[in-house]
């Protein structure tokens, strides 16, 4: 319970690095003696706020840790730097997170495939222009040893002050999704072609039948 409470400390006039030992001492504020009661009635509501953030805080962390995607805000108004993304990234792309934070080289554009770049950019830019309603887009990215992958991009584009833009979202790989949907596909392929084999060899099969008893009657006739 204690990791939840905000801590405010009563102490005489600070002196030195009175404060300093106080806050170290595990207090998340101070407050002088002597006060008013209005200076405590102020620093209890800061306090109240302050550990309602902080406990919605931590589930939001714990969320983030439990979600199986990267989860991310971008920041579109500055050559798209991130500013916040989880540590499943290195497992999807291979890179760790500290190469991406404040980073206009290492973005999560910067992973995609080069040939949807422009797949992506439109797909996000069309979804977002007029009515900012969330997007999902599937693509490849390219991840640090070479290989490609395949991703889910669920996000939106939330618009700040100045105009700001920022695209907040979660990144999850989809790669063993979409290369049994490619071994399906492969097979309905095969399956189709075999069947149409079989076809094509049952109207050969026809056709000359239909040209033997053609003959036959004709050989007959002439008889």
């Amino acid at each position: 319970r204690l990791g939840d409470a905000w801590l405010l400390a009563i102490t005489v006039a600070a002196k030195g690095r009175m404060a300093d030992s106080v806050l170290d001492a595990g207090a998340d504020d101070y407050l002088h003696r002597p006060f008013t009661r209005a200076e405590l009635l102020a620093r209890a509501r800061a306090g109240l706020r302050a550990a309602q953030q902080r406990s919605n805080d931590r589930l939001l962390r714990s969320l983030m840790e439990n979600v199986p995607g990267a989860i991310y805000r971008s920041a579109w108004h500055a050559d798209y730097a991130l500013e916040m993304i989880t540590d499943e990234i290195e497992r999807i792309s291979g890179y760790p997170p500290a190469n991406f934070l404040a980073s206009k080289k290492r973005t999560l554009l910067s992973l995609v495939h080069p040939d949807d770049v422009d797949m992506v950019l439109e797909a996000i830019m069309q979804a977002s222009a007029d009515s900012d309603e969330p997007f999902q887009l599937e693509y490849r990215i390219v991840r640090a040893d070479g290989g490609v992958r395949w991703v889910l991009d669920r996000g939106q584009l939330v618009r700040g002050p100045a105009g700001r833009l920022w695209m907040d979202g979660a990144l999850f790989d989809i790669t063993e999704r979409k290369e049994a949907e490619e071994a399906l596909l492969r097979h309905e392929v095969e399956a189709a072609r075999t069947a149409e084999l079989r076809a094509s060899r049952a109207r050969i099969i026809e056709a000359a039948d239909k040209a033997r008893r053609k003959i036959e009657r004709d050989l007959h006739d002439g008889a």
